[in-house]
């Protein structure tokens, strides 16, 4: 019966040791994984900004282009039809 307390307790010393083994494991990958989750987090969201951010710029860029067309576009109109007006009024007298 002595025997089997002796091998109890070095079996409750070992045990005690893996178990503080993987504790200090566990908590030092937890660390590590909450620490990369942060970078990712910050900087993830910055390069996204950024990226959004570029996009837009070239959108409105696009859309200011197409504006300045159409306003061209409408200006040559608007010209010509306001030449055929004036050389009406000048033919008619």
């Amino acid at each position: 019966m002595g025997q089997i307390w002796v091998y109890l307790w070095t079996a409750w010393d070992w045990s005690r040791s893996a178990l503080a083994l993987f504790s200090v494991a566990g908590i030092s990958i937890m660390g590590l994984v909450a620490a990369a989750y942060a970078l990712f987090k910050f900087l993830g969201e910055k390069w996204l900004n950024q990226k959004f951010a570029e996009q837009l710029e070239a959108y409105k860029s696009e859309q200011a282009r197409e504006l300045e067309r159409l306003r061209h576009k409408i200006n040559g109109v608007f010209d010509r039809t306001k030449r055929l007006h004036d050389r009406e009024y000048e033919v008619l007298p």
